[in-house]
């Protein structure tokens, strides 16, 4: 709780919400920059709004807006493989190719392969 004589803070402001909104934006920040999923020289940013918005003539009176926000790095794309093949019975069958490999087709064991038609009979 705010005395008298004391001063508007940024720890202080709004009973310390602002402080503890600038510190989570600050964590997630961090975070951001040791994830190994996002750009490693792109920078990350940290703002802090206030708006003191006068409310009488007088101008003995005030109100605040404080604003706190991140512009955090976006996470690298995920890139993958799948394969698709159609099962005897006409059904549509997709996996993910995790190996890399197409040995690793236990995947469709009731599917034919897509053919053309020959159309030079």
């Amino acid at each position: 709780m705010q005395t008298k004589e004391e001063l508007i803070t940024i720890e202080n402001l709004d009973e310390g919400e602002v402080s503890e909104r600038v510190n989570a934006e600050i964590k997630k920040a961090l975070e951001n920059l040791m994830d190994k999923n996002t750009p490693t020289k792109k920078a990350r940013e940290v703002t802090l709004k206030i708006k003191f918005i006068p409310q009488d003539d007088d101008r003995e009176f005030f109100g605040m807006v404080a604003e706190v926000s991140s512009k955090l790095a976006p996470r690298s794309p995920i890139v993958t493989r799948g394969i698709v093949g159609k099962e005897i019975g006409g059904e549509i069958k997709a996996r993910e190719i995790l190996s890399g490999k197409r040995e690793q087709m236990g995947l469709f064991d009731n599917v034919t392969p897509i053919r053309k038609e020959r159309t030079d009979a």
